[in-house]
């Protein structure tokens, strides 16, 4: 089995708004300050101009802005995420069916054992921030850092509502390849094929699929 990262780099038409926020509640909203260390400050520095540049970020205000914070990855890298706990408590629930994983290991089990079966597994790399959010949405969707708020054009990771969101997005994109050669869990694709011609046929359309979104 091959596993491969998927980046989509444009930003869709297609957006998401943020309106299961409970506008009524607003005034509960209240924000955590996550002091950001000297020595990240040069990264989140790096990061927001990276942000800016792709036309994911821009300087604005917000009603429901929050913290950001830094947490380790391997090699000595920083991954950045923003403290939605806040607003996730004044956000209503939605939810989405998560696939069975036991009928998805299954179904690659019998696949591999088929003398010329192929699998490929491909993860979206950042894929919540591959997800538009409306215009309408991006007040309620800010950072507060020390170079000033920032207003986020894509969904973020943490958002309560983000796997659902995520889940129905991959669903509606695969909709016709599911149960066929397909498999889709949150953001992860699962690839099976009786035989190698097969499967980059079967990996062809996957791309043509995402492309289109």
């Amino acid at each position: 089995m091959t596993r491969v990262n998927v980046m989509v780099t444009q930003l869709r038409e297609r957006a998401i708004s943020l309106t299961l926020i409970n506008r009524e509640r607003l005034k509960e909203f209240k924000p955590r300050y996550i002091p950001v260390s000297r020595a990240a400050m040069q990264p989140l520095k790096d990061f927001l101009a990276k942000w800016k540049r792709l036309g994911i970020a821009e300087e604005g205000t917000g009603l429901t802005a929050t913290s950001m914070m830094s947490v380790p990855k391997k090699q000595n890298e920083i991954h950045w995420v923003s403290d939605l706990r806040p607003r996730n408590a004044i956000t209503d629930k939605d939810y989405a069916t998560l696939p069975n994983m036991e009928m998805i290991i299954e179904e690659v089990a019998n696949c591999l054992q088929k003398p010329n079966g192929v699998v490929s597994l491909l993860d979206m790399s950042n894929s919540y921030h591959q997800i538009l959010c409306d215009p309408e949405s991006w007040q309620y969707n800010c950072i507060n850092t020390p170079f000033g708020t920032f207003q986020i054009k894509v969904m973020l990771q943490g958002d309560c509502n983000a796997p659902a969101t995520m889940m129905r997005a991959m669903t509606t994109t695969f909709r016709e390849f599911i149960g066929e050669f397909v498999y889709v869990y949150l953001d992860d694709i699962v690839i099976f094929s009786n035989s190698y011609e097969e499967h980059v046929t079967h990996l062809e359309k996957v791309c043509e699929a995402l492309k289109s979104q």
